[in-house]
């Protein structure tokens, strides 16, 4: 499932990146952001939600004065926290906190949409994300603690998938100098796939970055 997602994504690149040549405009730079994620699915009693860093490598690749395309390397962080009910021995109905710790590495090749003579820009496609760090912290209330005295105890989240999503969004590009440009964007990530092989556990995340960007072909 991996290869196919990542030979997808690289089959794109290739594709738009040999259309039009010539009037290839190229710009590289860093974006940096946060993340506003939502979780949901059958295995979560209480949907969650959470806030976490975005930030990396970005591209933008011009085939024309309108269409061409967004390669993005992140850290991508999709952190969120949820509660669920549980009934302790002595009958008493308590609300457990979880806080879900989720990092991932994305590649994403996104369709970009610009308006001629305009910096507004509009665009969609894919991300992958590989997981590089999971794990789950479960916080008791008051009054109660584990068998070893404590309130809260971390573990790692095991079987984590691979992430594929879709982004939609757009943004508008400011020239400040010749070369050098900056571009807030928004852009949604609809998440298809499931964050742990044996959990139905999706999220869904509102994405806010500025980009500084250097023109290196014009």
């Amino acid at each position: 499932m991996r290869k196919k997602y990542l030979g997808a994504v690289v089959i794109l690149v290739l594709l738009f990146s040999t259309a039009g040549y010539s009037q290839v405009r190229f710009s590289m730079g860093l974006g940096v952001g946060g993340n506003m994620n939502f979780h949901s699915g059958d295995d979560l009693e209480k949907g969650g939600t959470g806030f976490g860093l975005l930030g990396g490598l970005e591209t933008v690749l011009m085939f024309s004065n309108s269409v061409g395309m967004m390669v993005n390397f992140n850290y991508d962080n999709r952190s969120g926290s949820t509660t669920f009910s549980a009934r302790t021995d002595d009958g008493n109905n308590i609300s457990i906190g979880v806080d879900a710790s989720l990092a991932y590495l994305t590649l994403e090749a996104l369709l970009r949409f610009q308006l001629e003579n305009s910096g507004v820009f509009f665009g969609l496609g894919p991300t992958i994300g590989f997981s590089m760090s999971a794990s789950r912290t479960v916080n008791l209330p008051e009054g109660y603690q584990f068998n070893d005295g404590s309130t809260s105890q971390t573990s790692d989240i095991e079987n984590m998938s691979t992430r594929f999503e879709i982004k939609a969004g757009g943004g508008v590009e400011f020239p400040i100098a010749s070369t050098m440009s900056i571009s807030p964007e928004l852009f949604f990530a609809y998440g298809f796939t499931d964050v742990t092989d044996d959990a139905s556990w999706k999220i869904f995340s509102l994405q806010f970055k500025i980009a500084l960007l250097f023109a290196l072909a014009q």
